[in-house]
């Protein structure tokens, strides 16, 4: 007889920061390491993560966070870019020559003071010149740099009007000119050449996290983000070679990294990129890995292995696998999959599933999770009202698929604000996080679907079809109860895509 109840698992939260604060055991011991990232974060050469909003880029960082609490040799400092300045930023270096050339030198110095700021901590640290080092850290306090208090004040502290670079007296035969604005490069090679010169057994790992926030139509923001990429690489090839146990790992977005600035990118995704994708083909849905996580916080909850669907979930539903039907009304990542368990939670009156709850747990995560993640999605593309008028808009369509023309006929009808170029952005947008797809259409009754989430590589055609993921057919109040088969297998889809 099973004595488990499902609704004591504890799948976590949407916010990776709320899971580490609130329920740190579930990312050290419930945390399913996708392609070993933290191991490759800890002790390889990859320093850029890269997945979609949900993939569980924020839960690396968190997840590294918590081991360094147990480590004295691990030192974790995590650099928020959500809220840069990027309009101070770009003053940071005045020199006259374009951001391209400034920014790296911008990005080297703030990275540099983080990363004394981590070895000032380190208490096993053997500097090759201690008075020289104890000496670059007294002039960064003496101008208010250190110690670090967030991102913001130190990208501001260094534009203010008033601010003047403490030269100590060690770096002074090798200044050229006083102002203080030209001098921070040779400020950043002196400091950069104290960093090579430093001893520690310890790891010293900056994360720079946030990327997923950043949506905007501003070139500055786009161009110094490119040079972050930039710089990112060539601090850790410089600490790589000078042999200091240092690492600068950075989380970003998939579709904002395609979309940067930078002729060396495909290079540093090739050498240096590790990718969350958790999309497996849904033939046999019981080896998705999304599922094994499930078991694995189940398993955490009941202290010995449990099969969350063998063991709390009906067989089927709708005439097809639960499981596939879970999955395939997500977008495969973590976030979605874990969130669509707990709202099945909250619908259950026992201690396990039935059809009852399923249905109404897939709606309330529709309605309550689902859309409202999809409108976060489009921020930066859309303002809130024409994210709200866009899908009154389609949900008057009653239907799953329609084409883009539709819209554009309903903008004169409806009397809406939209135009046709705002429509565009927001379907590529929509295209981009997988929540709608190309449809191509076969003789034989079925069809092709393309979905990014399906296939990274796959391309938008705003011509074709189009078809609205699964998981905003309930919010939009569009039929569910159609024939599944008429798709064609995944891999097909693939094959297409």
């Amino acid at each position: 007889m099973n004595t488990k109840d499902f609704r004591d698992i504890n799948f976590g939260y949407a916010s990776a920061e709320q899971e580490g604060a609130r329920s740190p055991d579930l990312l050290l011991n419930g945390y399913f390491d996708l392609h070993d990232v933290c191991q490759h974060a800890l002790d390889g050469d990859e320093f850029l993560v890269l997945g979609y909003k949900g993939s569980g880029k924020t839960a690396v960082a968190e997840r590294l966070k918590l081991l360094s609490e147990s480590d004295s040799q691990l030192f974790i400092t995590s650099i928020n870019l959500e809220d840069l300045p990027y309009a101070s930023f770009s003053e940071i270096v005045k020199d006259n020559v374009a951001p391209e050339a400034r920014y790296p030198t911008a990005w080297s110095w703030l990275l540099v003071i983080y990363l004394l700021a981590s070895f000032e901590r380190d208490a096993n640290l053997t500097p090759a010149e201690p008075a020289t080092f104890d000496a670059a850290l007294a002039a960064l306090r003496e101008m208010g740099l250190l110690p670090v208090t967030g991102l913001p004040r130190l990208v501001r502290s260094t534009t203010k009007r008033t601010f003047k670079l403490s030269i100590p007296k060690v770096f002074e035969g090798t200044w050229e000119t006083q102002n203080s604005q030209l001098d921070i490069p040779n400020y950043v090679d002196n400091l950069k050449a104290l960093i090579a010169q430093v001893h520690t057994e310890s790891k010293h790992i900056l994360i720079l996290d946030g990327l997923d926030e950043i949506v905007t139509s501003e070139a500055a923001q786009w161009t110094s983000l490119g040079a972050l990429i930039f710089e990112v690489n060539r601090l850790n090839a410089f600490f790589t070679k000078s042999g200091v146990s240092a690492k600068i790992l950075l989380l970003c977005r998939t579709d904002i990294f395609v979309l940067l600035a930078g002729a060396n990118k495909n290079k540093v995704r090739q050498d240096s990129a590790i990718e969350l994708d958790w999309y497996a083909n849904p033939a046999a849905p019981s080896q998705s890995l999304l599922v094994k996580i499930a078991n694995l916080r189940a398993s955490l909850a009941f202290g010995n292995e449990t099969n969350v669907f063998a063991q709390f979930f009906p067989r089927t539903i709708f005439r097809r696998s639960t499981q596939k039907v879970l999955l395939d009304t997500t977008r495969h990542t973590p976030r979605d999959f874990l969130q669509i368990l707990k709202y099945i939670q909250s619908t259950c009156s026992g201690p396990a599933a039935d059809s009852a709850s399923l249905k109404s747990g897939l709606r309330r995560y529709s309605v309550e999770y689902f859309l409202p993640e999809i409108v976060d999605e489009l921020e930066g593309y859309a303002t809130g009202s024409e994210v709200k008028e866009f899908f009154q808009l389609v949900g008057s369509l009653r239907s799953r698929d329609f084409l883009a023309k539709q819209i554009y006929d309903l903008l004169s009808k409806e009397g809406t604000t939209l135009t046709k170029e705002k429509v565009d952005t927001i379907l590529r947008a929509l295209f981009e996080c997988s929540a709608i797809g190309n449809v191509q259409p076969r003789t034989d009754g079925r069809q092709f679907l393309t979905f990014r989430f399906r296939n990274r590589h796959a391309t938008f055609n705003i011509k074709e079809p189009l078809i609205l993921h699964r998981g905003l057919w309930r919010a939009l109040n569009l039929p569910v109860d159609f024939n599944w088969e008429n798709e064609l297998p995944d891999e097909e889809h693939s094959s297409r895509a």
